[in-house]
């Protein structure tokens, strides 16, 4: 017997919202890149041939069908891989996008022939769609989201342990080993990459007492010497340090010639190597035009270790609860609902404000736990989830007092606005999920 736990069942549940969701978004997205072609230039000429036949038959046998509606899961990735450019706004990466939309059409493949679906997959593509839904900003996501509350407490933690190679689709890309602290981007001419070569930057990290750590930073200009050849040199040469107890700040050297070298050292605390930051410049002495950049990578083993417990303990704060539950009480209240009820929400939504600011103090002690900076990729998706404790908050105590004087219009549009929030939460906790399933590699000269 089918119930509510039943994880074939919320597949079949999510994937009709899926569906929907990601057919209003193609066709909101590919109008407004195509015009008046969007069908013909954006869908049909995106699709292989022979699935442009299948769709071309079905609008022949049903022509009053609106166009998007004979699309399914089996189009999505190829139109979105086709067409980055009117997906851009939603997704940074349009072949991790085309990855997860691949995998949901697979998943649906299996579902439509095997009715025992293992509840580790069904848990992931679930959560898959609900990404996609919530990047393409389709209120969709948070119908998903409600849904896959459903899913017994060990079943998803199957899913959170399953190993990182069932995650990825077959030729989908798998995790790199690297994690890179800054982006840096690199010259792709020949002799750019050449002369900038010459300067080297070695690490290493010593831990010292008190669970302190020492960075030792290490520029050498590797430039050969010899008759014929010009001679390499850099002025001034500078070690950036961010997120760190400078210990004399910044490091320069005003010339850096073939074979030689300088170091500079900086203390931090253990939990600070995760996003200790630093990178290496320097000038061509010969003209001042070239100017070079070379990033610091720490030695991966000293940082794994702290960004998984950094990412265990963001998980296990779980960010999305007083969204969900402030969102699900306030969207109950209707003009149908006795007095006595309606007044009964003002003291859960007081609850629902003290776990807000439980959850929000729960994310300033990560912040400051693991001196995150705020201008990384990681410090700023999570200040970002620290404004939207404040905007929850507030949308909170305006249906309080739409609650005391009854005014349903106000509620209405507080939950058209938490709904809105709701979809934010859930794009930024996809995100830092994304930096743990697949860290970035630092960039090659």
């Amino acid at each position: 017997m089918i119930n509510d736990n039943d994880p074939y069942l919320l597949f079949t549940q999510c994937h009709r919202l899926y569906v929907q969701g990601v057919r209003r978004a193609l066709r909101e997205r590919l109008e407004k890149e195509y015009g008046g072609n969007w069908w013909n230039d954006g869908v049909m000429g995106a699709l292989s041939d022979e699935r442009r036949d299948v769709v071309t038959r079905l609008m022949e046998r049903d022509p009053e069908r609106r166009l998007e509606s004979h699309l399914d899961s089996a189009h999505f990735a190829g139109i979105v891989g086709v067409r980055p450019a009117a997906f851009s706004d939603a997704f940074d990466d349009t072949s991790a996008a085309f990855n997860q939309l691949r995998h949901v059409a697979r998943m649906r493949n299996e579902w439509a022939h095997v009715q025992d679906m293992p509840s580790a997959r069904v848990i992931f593509a679930i959560e898959t769609m609900r990404s996609v839904l919530a990047s393409l900003r389709q209120s969709e996501a948070l119908d998903v989201n409600k849904l896959s509350r459903n899913l017994a407490g060990e079943s998803r933690d199957m899913a959170a342990n399953e190993s990182m190679e069932e995650r990825f689709d077959d030729g989908a890309d798998a995790p790199d080993d690297d994690y890179e602290l800054d982006d840096v981007a690199l010259p792709t001419s020949a002799l750019w990459k050449q002369l900038q070569s010459c300067l080297s930057v070695n690490t290493s990290v010593t831990m010292g007492e008190d669970d302190n750590a020492l960075i030792s930073v290490n520029v050498s200009n590797t430039a050969v010497t010899g008759e014929g050849l010009p001679p390499v040199w850099f002025s001034p040469v500078e070690i950036h340090a961010s997120n760190v107890n400078h210990s004399g700040g910044d490091r320069y050297a005003s010339d850096l010639g073939p074979g030689q070298s300088f170091s500079a050292q900086y203390a931090c605390p253990r939990n600070a190597l995760a996003t200790a930051g630093f990178s290496v410049s320097g000038n061509l002495n010969m003209s001042r035009f070239f100017h070079f950049s070379r990033p610091g990578v720490l030695p991966r083993e000293m940082v794994s270790p702290i960004l998984d417990e950094f990412f265990e303990r963001f998980e296990a704060l779980d960010i999305k609860a007083p969204f969900e539950r402030a969102l699900d009480t306030i969207s109950e209240v209707s003009p149908s609902m006795a007095l006595e009820d309606f007044l009964s929400v003002r003291p859960e939504l007081e609850r629902i404000k003290s776990l807000v600011n439980d959850k929000a103090g729960g994310m300033k002690s990560l912040f400051r736990e693991f001196h995150l900076n705020s201008e990384s990729s990681l410090g700023k998706e999570c200040s970002e989830i620290g404004g939207y404790f404040g905007q929850v908050a507030g949308q909170i105590e305006t249906a309080e007092n739409a609650i005391g004087s009854i005014d349903l219009e106000t509620i209405a549009y507080v939950t058209r606005d938490l709904e809105q929030i709701q979809l934010a939460v859930l794009r930024i906790e996809d995100a830092v999920k994304n930096m743990r399933a697949k860290p970035r590699a630092p960039s090659s000269p």
